[in-house]
């Protein structure tokens, strides 16, 4: 059975005018190596994806990617090279993408980071949106996906100015309308502006 070896670097992926380039964020390994073995990619990337939440327990809100060692003249499973081109290996799973000049929205910070299941969202000058310690109104509608969740909080956040603080943004729409946003990479801010005058929902 092929052996493969895991470590977690710490690394953030830069969005750049042509494309993307990984970046170092120190050279101390994330916690220790780990030793795996794989016969086919699904068995692979299930390994990664156990190593990946170890590591991040032990370094949370932490950027890292996970990089391969392996013997020389090992044989990969079958379609592995595929995979690792389709980012399907969760090597960078917990790699932070970041948008160094992000597009200012009608006068307001753009978005630094979309985020994903494991990756914050950022607006611009602020701190990312993480889980909190204590479960608030968003945690459940975002369903596990803390790219989501920091979304929610932004545009509620939007909400709560607009109205002085007397509306939520879940008063206006559902979360899975609201996901459809997100997804499309619309900014929470003009979510909001297009369901801010609306009566709440019932």
């Amino acid at each position: 059975m092929p052996r493969f070896t895991l470590s977690a670097l710490p690394v953030y992926r830069l969005v750049v005018p042509h494309g993307q380039i990984l970046k170092s964020a120190g050279d101390i390994e994330l916690g220790q190596p780990a030793t795996i073995f794989a016969d086919d990619v699904t068995e692979f990337a299930d390994k990664v994806q156990q190593y990946g939440e170890t590591v991040a327990r032990h370094a949370p809100q932490r950027s890292f990617a996970i990089f391969i060692g392996c013997e020389g003249g090992v044989r990969k499973p079958l379609g592995f090279e595929v995979a690792r081109r389709h980012r399907q290996l969760n090597l960078e799973r917990w790699t932070h993408v970041i948008h160094p000049e992000p597009r200012a929205y009608d006068g307001e910070p753009g978005v630094r980071m979309w985020g994903s299941d494991e990756m914050p969202f950022q607006i611009d000058g602020q701190a990312p949106f993480w889980w909190p310690e204590q479960s608030d109104e968003f945690v459940e509608p975002a369903q596990n996906h803390l790219g989501f969740y920091g979304w929610l909080r932004a545009a509620n956040a939007a909400v709560q100015r607009k109205t002085h603080g007397k509306r939520m943004l879940l008063d206006f729409t559902k979360a899975e309308v609201l996901r459809v946003g997100y997804d499309a990479h619309e900014h929470p801010y003009d979510v909001v502006e297009a369901f801010a005058l609306q009566p709440e929902i019932a």
